[in-house]
């Protein structure tokens, strides 16, 4: 059953058509009307046929059943243009009814046929090719009413007053044709152009609906992508706030990123004040532990990313594939094409940069720099709370040290052993292989002790 209902809908549907198109439900018509021809044209054939057939008219015979094959070519052959099937039936409308109105006079169907013709010509092909059906159709009225008129053409009427008073309702029919083909092509002509211009209206807010869903789909992904990237920034920074370890934190941060936004690559240098240069300090995956075990470093200059950021201060986007660049990147992250370096700063030091691979020219976008430019600076603070607690326990220590000193020292009976025990508390504390105090000896100033 549900084959039967989809091959029926298949049948009047055309492939590809919008169905919001005055051209679909015009095409629709027409598979209707080819339909229905080659249905109930069989029945009028074989109805007319025989009645011809009786009457000896043969060639009437023959016009029908050209006319009916005609009508089964054009319902069938879908692949034919719309302007050549729904010509023809404007064509056979007309040759059928000028053929019935010649043979039969007014009284036939004919004037039905030409009525028809008028009004499907204006559906399938709009007012103006209503309007040139029907003013064709008034010439071959006009035409044959001359030829009766002149006795050009004889209508088989005995009576010749009924052949008069026939041409007179000749003219009168037709009359009464053209006026109500007229207000017909009209009506028909303008219900048209208001259903084009309302399905076309209705075509162009779809449209522009559907353009602004698409923006809004576009906006809310990327503000959940934009909302991902702050979270994941954000829960970094929580988790490696407390790691005081350079070497941990470094690591951490660097595997973090590369999971947490699907990265090839993350690097994390230091800067070497002694060497002028920044120093790898982590870095993730294979790659990573090669360039560490051969040393990699970056100088502060514009050869590198790395030494590009360190050297501006300033966030920057690489691409590998671009044409006019200074800079080169280590030999096996050359199939990255993105690249993003960060300057990983306090507001008191300039401590290293972070340095982010992946693939695809658009895999970072300005826009997110804001966000990893917050999680470098997050970094920097780390960095800076650990240097600050470090140094700390070393001032307490070294506080410590100073304090068992000086007690030992209080506690010593003669210069000799405050200076010996001086000497080795400080060699302990600086871990020296030995030390030496120096004593500045000056002569004795004599006082004039004469009166």
């Amino acid at each position: 059953m549900k084959n039967i209902q989809s091959t029926w809908k298949n049948l009047f549907t055309p492939v590809g058509a919008d169905v919001v198109s005055v051209a679909f439900w015009r095409q629709r018509i027409l598979s209707y009307i080819l339909y229905s021809s080659a249905v109930m044209g069989l029945l009028v054939l074989v109805l007319n046929a025989s009645i011809y057939i009786q009457e000896g008219n043969w060639g009437t015979v023959l016009t029908f059943v050209v006319a009916y094959l005609l009508v089964l070519v054009m319902t069938f052959a879908s692949n034919l243009p719309y302007a050549v099937r729904g010509g023809f039936i404007i064509v056979v409308l007309y040759g059928l009814a000028t053929l019935d109105i010649y043979q039969n006079g007014m009284g036939s169907d004919g004037l039905v046929w030409l009525f028809a013709a008028v009004a499907l010509a204006s559906i399938l092909f709009g007012i103006r090719t209503g309007v040139s059906v029907l003013a064709l159709c008034v010439v071959s009225l006009v035409g044959l009413g001359l030829l009766i008129g002149n006795g050009v053409v004889q209508i088989s009427i005995e009576d010749p007053e009924a052949q008069l008073t026939s041409i007179s309702v000749f003219t009168e029919i037709a009359i009464d044709f053209v006026f109500l083909s007229a207000i017909l092509v009209t009506a028909i002509g303008l219900l048209i152009n208001g259903l084009d211009i309302g399905l076309k209206t209705s075509q162009d807010l779809t449209t522009q609906l559907e353009t602004e869903q698409k923006q809004l789909e576009e906006a809310v992904r990327e503000m959940e992508r934009r909302t991902q990237t702050v979270r994941i920034a954000s829960d970094l920074a929580r988790s490696i706030s407390g790691n005081l370890d350079v070497d941990s934190l470094l690591k951490q941060v660097v595997q973090r990123l590369q999971e947490d936004y699907d990265l090839d690559h993350v690097s994390a240098y230091l800067v070497d004040a002694t060497s002028g240069s920044a120093i790898l300090r982590a870095a993730t995956g294979e790659i990573g532990q090669t360039m560490l075990e051969t040393g990699w470093r970056a100088a502060l200059d514009e050869t590198t990313p790395a030494g590009i950021v360190l050297q501006n201060r300033t966030t920057q986007i690489f691409h590998t594939t671009a044409s006019e660049k200074t800079w080169d990147v280590h030999h096996l992250l050359q199939e990255s094409e993105s690249i993003v370096a960060l300057p990983v700063q306090s507001s008191t030091r300039l401590w290293g940069a972070l340095v982010m691979f992946a693939s695809g020219q658009t895999a970072f976008e300005q826009d997110d720099l804001p966000i990893f430019e917050g999680l470098a600076n997050s970094v920097a603070i780390t960095l800076e709370n650990a240097a600050l607690i470090v140094e700390s326990r070393r001032l307490a220590e070294s506080e410590q040290v100073v304090a068992a000193i000086a007690s030992q020292v209080w506690t010593a009976n003669d210069v000799e052993t405050v200076l010996q025990t001086s000497v080795r508390e400080l060699v302990s504390l600086l871990n020296a292989s030995e030390g030496t105090i120096v004593l500045n000896s000056e002569p004795e100033i004599e006082r004039d002790t004469s009166a």
